[in-house]
């Protein structure tokens, strides 16, 4: 007698069909044995992947490119198009976000009432040299800043509109007057740290403002600075 056919007759129970069955489709459940499905990422770089390979396949045959170098060549054009693919996506979103948070820089609004607003270019001049004498360099650094955008409306540069920021300003002016663009980018430059910096201003950073503007005022052809008074 075999030593099965002894378990048997001592009274073993052999698992019928159903239950070894129920065990199987319980063990193919598992998380191991199950195929997991890629996702619509994944299938669509594989098949860009693919339709790449063999586009690259087809030149380099037509080439002549020995086929282990083609290979090699391939896979790495292959994913240097991915994540160039991928940069140019991440670049849309970000100028897409940029845009919708507005610009890093924004204009400062010295004054609170029209009145404040059609001092003119004279008047903020004068603000701004009245701040800074009482070493008030942030206060005065605002003020020359306001006159500037005067400036440069006046002379029909930029339209002048509460709420527009630095950023907008530089751009419509680089378009109107390529030639104005580097002076006013450097002056707003050295206006953000003066305004907004961490650091307390002194005398000296608000003489490179004053210099800064004098740059870009005197960017402008003589006709253009004898403008009038803008309503900014």
């Amino acid at each position: 007698m075999t030593r099965s056919a002894q378990d048997n007759a001592g009274g073993t129970d052999l698992p019928g069909a159903h239950q070894v069955e129920s065990t199987l489709a319980g063990v193919f459940e598992r998380a191991e044995f199950v195929r997991q499905e890629p996702n619509l990422l994944t299938r669509t770089l594989d098949r860009v992947r693919t339709a790449v390979l063999d586009l690259l396949a087809s030149i380099f045959e037509n080439l002549g490119v020995p086929e282990g170098w083609a290979a090699g060549l391939g896979q790495f054009l292959t994913i240097l198009f991915i994540a160039l693919g991928v940069l140019l996506v991440g670049l849309i979103l970000w100028r897409i976000v940029r845009r919708a948070r507005g610009d890093r820089w924004r204009e400062p609004r010295p004054g609170k009432t029209r009145a404040d607003a059609a001092m003119g270019v004279e008047g903020w001049r004068a603000r701004a040299a009245e701040a800074a004498g009482r070493g008030a360099y942030r206060e005065a650094a605002v003020a020359l800043y306001r006159s500037v955008i005067l400036t440069l409306g006046d002379a029909g540069v930029v339209r002048v509109r509460e709420g527009r920021t630095p950023g907008e300003y530089a751009r419509e002016a680089r378009g109107n007057r390529p030639a104005l663009g580097p002076a006013f980018r450097s002056f707003l430059g050295v206006f953000h740290p003066v305004a907004f910096g961490p650091r307390s201003p002194d005398g000296a950073a608000f003489a490179d403002l004053q210099v800064a503007a004098e740059r870009v005022v005197g960017a402008l052809g003589p006709t253009d600075r004898e403008g009038g008074t803008s309503d900014g």
